[in-house]
């Protein structure tokens, strides 16, 4: 559902909601209206995000989307809004779920569990141009970046093949394995059989120490 027209007034923030649960927009919707100065001009969920939405304009683009199903929805919005600040809204604040949203265009990470505190702060930083994310959020960001620039690139990722490259470029951009094997042709199971490699060939144990090794390396577009 989303409207027409844009509003006329430059000091209104014009909001679009994108979420797949209606219930969950309506709140977000009536916290926004709440609000002076406030107004959501559009909400859909991430299947029916419209075309048209590119003449709306809007300042802010709430996303309730799980990662990293999301990712095309966020590109998407992010071409078709180039001007607005993505604010993602989410309960999930693993590693790969953050990555791969800032790797798509999002301006600011928020917690639920942060409430409209965290809401509020993120949409006055964007009102001075400023990125923003939940404090715990922001620990890891800066953790993921202290240890990529401290910690050296474990020696043994000589030994990897380049379909193993690719492998774990792919998981450091957020790719589930089902889309890792659409991208390279290949099948799920090849594609675990390359995970379990690349783990042997690193020393690894788990799939999440795997992603934060390729992040770390800067494999991640």
């Amino acid at each position: 559902m989303t409207s027409d027209s844009m509003p006329s007034d430059a000091n209104v923030t014009r909001f679009v909601l994108v979420d797949d649960h209606e219930f969950t927009r309506l709140g977000v919707k009536t916290f926004i209206q709440r609000h002076r100065g406030w107004e959501v001009i559009g909400e859909a969920s991430r299947q029916d995000v419209p075309d048209k939405w590119v003449h709306l304009d809007p300042d802010v683009i709430i996303l309730d989307v799980r990662m990293p199903e999301g990712i095309e929805t966020i590109q998407r919005l992010h071409s078709l809004c180039p001007r607005a600040n993505l604010l993602m809204l989410s309960i999930y604040s693993d590693e790969q779920s953050v990555h791969a949203a800032l790797g798509a265009g999002v301006r600011g990470y928020v917690l639920k569990t942060g409430g409209v505190k965290d809401l509020t702060a993120a949409i006055a930083a964007f009102k001075s141009g400023a990125y923003y994310f939940s404090p715990s959020i922001s620990d890891l960001i800066i953790r993921n970046y202290a240890l990529k620039a401290a910690v050296p690139v474990e020696s043994n990722q000589d030994d990897l093949s380049a379909r193993e490259r690719e492998v774990l470029r792919l998981l450091a951009n957020g790719k589930t394995t089902k889309e890792i094997a659409a991208t390279l042709h290949i099948s799920a199971r090849t594609v675990e059989g390359h995970r379990s490699h690349l783990m042997k060939k690193l020393g690894l144990h788990t799939s999440s120490e795997l992603v934060r090794h390729a992040i770390r390396s800067g494999m991640a577009d």
